[in-house]
C-alpha cells in the first residue's frame, strides 16, 4: 500500500489557503471527480471558479500526490 504525501508548499500551490492546510481532509473520491474537470484548464481560470467547485479541488489535488 502506497502512501500519501503532503505536499504543501506555497510557491508550488497556487491555490494554497493557509486555513486549509489545518483542515488536513484527503483527496476523497468527490474531490477526485472535481479535479478531473479541472485539467487542462490555467491557474487564472480555476481560480475564477467557486472557491469550493474550483480552489479547493485544485489545491487538494496538488496537496496529496502519491510518491513513485
Amino acid at each position: 500500500m502506497t502512501k500519501e504525501v503532503e505536499i504543501i508548499d506555497v510557491g508550488r500551490n497556487p491555490f494554497f489557503v493557509e486555513d486549509w492546510r489545518k483542515q488536513n481532509y484527503p483527496l476523497t473520491k468527490h474531490r477526485k471527480e472535481q479535479l478531473e474537470k479541472l485539467f487542462g484548464q490555467d491557474v487564472e481560470s480555476i481560480k475564477n471558479i467557486s472557491r469550493n467547485i474550483g480552489r479547493y479541488p485544485a489545491f487538494v489535488g496538488i496537496r496529496w500526490v502519491l510518491p513513485k
